[in-house]
């Protein structure tokens, strides 16, 4: 890693680290209520949002991926380096064996396809960030994006991001 790129499973210095946000008034912030310890997560509310202690998930398996951007175009780009580990993508197939050609393939990781462009995404988040990312492998691009507001996907806005490149 470069200096100022971040990826790694260590907590980082709770100083250096964004806080987390929910939409006060929101499906996804009634859902919570009921699954996880308030008391102990969410340290108050400002302007519409309610914002989240410092707190890690532990366990690398299901979350706790610290990164930045920098650090994650790094990943992403030795993913679309031939001389590096890049990963064979399968489709999924279906039940009945046909071939989805579009939509989930393995490992947690999604196939789209923009303006011609097929594409891998992958997403992540918890109380209060969300991450989206995705590479490109046949012109070798690479899209990062990262809120730290609770999300469930923002694909369209990578698609806004990403199609300017392709006009």
């Amino acid at each position: 890693m470069k200096p100022g790129e971040v990826l790694t499973f260590q907590y980082p210095n709770k100083s250096t680290h964004a806080t987390g946000y929910l939409k006060r008034f929101s499906l996804l912030n009634l859902a919570l209520g009921w699954l996880i310890d308030r008391d102990r997560l969410i340290a108050g509310q400002a302007e519409g949002w309610v914002y989240f202690q410092p707190y890690y998930v532990n366990g690398t398996a299901y979350g706790g991926l610290f990164a930045n951007g920098p650090g994650l175009n790094r990943y992403l780009q030795a993913l679309v380096d031939p001389a590096g580990p890049f990963i064979q993508y399968a489709n999924e197939i279906s039940a009945s064996g046909k071939d989805t050609r579009i939509g989930r393939v393995s490992l947690g990781w999604y196939k789209g396809l923009l303006n011609g462009n097929t594409y891998f995404a992958h997403a992540g988040g918890g109380g209060g960030f969300y991450c989206e990312i995705r590479f490109y492998p046949e012109i070798k691009q690479t899209s990062v994006i990262m809120t730290n507001r609770t999300g469930v996907s923002n694909e369209s806005l990578l698609d806004e991001i990403d199609l300017p490149h392709f006009k």
